[in-house]
């Protein structure tokens, strides 16, 4: 980033593992056994994707996801159609935790915070 621009932190979220309520899966599983349900990722590039490759790759295996898409409402739709597992926003999932149409899963693991910026 430039020297002349200024970053203030604003906003902090964590990043859920979540599937369809409906979605036949563990409450609590290990991140082998994760990889083992169909993957809905965020694109190449975002930072929950990126974490979930590093994982995968630490115990040899590689990620292929079964819907990989730039768009949180389109994979919540693919959530919703009970086609797999994603990891996304609690901001963008937690109304739909609360009404009970996803489940949040536990994989003992990383529990991202992804940070919001104001830049000046």
């Amino acid at each position: 980033m430039s020297p002349y621009l200024k970053s203030t932190p604003i906003a902090y979220d964590r990043f859920l593992c979540v599937a369809h309520a409906d979605y036949d899966i563990p409450s609590e599983l290990k991140i082998e056994e994760l990889f083992n349900h169909p993957l809905l990722l965020r694109e190449k590039g975002s930072s929950s994707r990126d974490f979930l490759e590093e994982e995968a790759e630490s115990i040899g295996v590689k990620i292929i996801p079964k819907i990989d898409s730039s768009n949180n409402q389109a994979l919540i739709a693919a959530l919703y159609a009970s086609l797999g597992v994603a990891f996304l926003p609690e901001s963008y999932v937690a109304g739909h935790i609360e009404r009970k149409k996803l489940k949040e899963k536990n994989i003992n693991l990383w529990v991202g915070k992804r940070l919001g910026q104001l830049i000046k």
